[in-house]
């Protein structure tokens, strides 16, 4: 941000909030049909999606195990065109992962995953879904070639874009964002970019009322790649009031707190770049 800024000759705050409002942008400008994975061929057969968990986590003190950071459930469809969905999530419980995938996954795929439990009773979810697992405990594909080396694969490319400092609840549903959309505009992303910022356009400022979720006063959630259960959404929504009707403390009478925000990115996404 600092090395943009001296580039540019425009304050942090400035290129935070124009970085901020790219990837709105870049959100906004997906496809709707990129958004959903699976269902049937023109010839009505099935398509295969793998299903699997990650930790995107950071080293704490820089060594031993990781132990800090956000789990993501994704999926790919086994096609050329490979499309792919993720978001983060508080939990991998088997409600959070019903809700997931009969979100983004069609009615009639062919869902492949591990023996996670959480994905227990998929064939039941009313969506015609068939479930082949593989037991990673025993094996990586099975007789019969079920296996999730694709979207494991995946996850391998998306830890090579986003540097460990992003691995945040804040900033990674972001990020997946940009994999997304750097996917669907494969080999093509300079004219898609230029196309993206030619043709979004806003009711009014970002960040205000600019479309799908935000939160009042505050900074916009994602709306695809990032899961919250509905006592999430609530508890947001009353922390939320609470800020709005909280004493509105300016820079004059807290000079440091505002010295130390203008240098910090922790607290805009942590996007640095």
């Amino acid at each position: 941000m600092e090395q943009l800024s001296t580039f540019s000759g425009v304050s942090p705050n400035t290129v935070r909030e124009l970085v901020r409002n790219l990837y709105y942008a870049l959100e906004e400008s997906l496809p709707d049909e990129y958004l959903e994975v699976g269902g049937r061929n023109d010839d009505g057969s099935p398509i295969i999606v793998e299903i699997d968990e990650s930790k995107f986590g950071k080293v704490k003190y820089h060594h031993g195990h990781r132990v800090e950071g956000v789990w993501v459930v994704g999926g790919v469809q086994l096609t050329s065109q490979r499309r792919f969905f993720a978001c983060t999530v508080s939990d991998r419980s088997q409600a959070t992962m019903k809700d997931i995938i009969t979100r983004f996954v069609r009615r009639g795929s062919i869902i492949r995953t591990d023996f996670w439990g959480g994905y227990l009773g998929l064939e039941d979810w009313g969506q015609e879904y068939t479930h082949q697992r593989v037991n990673h405990s025993e094996e990586y594909v099975t007789f019969d070639w079920v296996h999730t080396n694709t979207i494991e694969g995946t996850w391998n490319g998306i830890k090579m874009l986003v540097q460990a400092r992003h691995r945040t609840v804040e900033a990674m549903p972001w990020r997946l964002v940009e994999f997304i959309w750097r996917r669907v505009h494969q080999g093509n992303h300079w004219n898609a970019l230029l196309d993206t910022l030619a043709n979004v356009e806003f009711d009014g400022l970002i960040g205000d009322v600019a479309p799908v979720q935000f939160i009042p006063n505050g900074r916009r959630v994602p709306a695809f790649t990032q899961h919250r259960r509905e006592e999430e959404e609530e508890e947001q929504l009353r922390n939320t009031r609470r800020r709005v009707h909280s004493p509105v403390v300016t820079s004059d009478s807290n000079s440091e707190s505002s010295e130390s925000s203008e240098g910090d990115d922790s607290d805009d996404f942590n996007w640095h770049q």
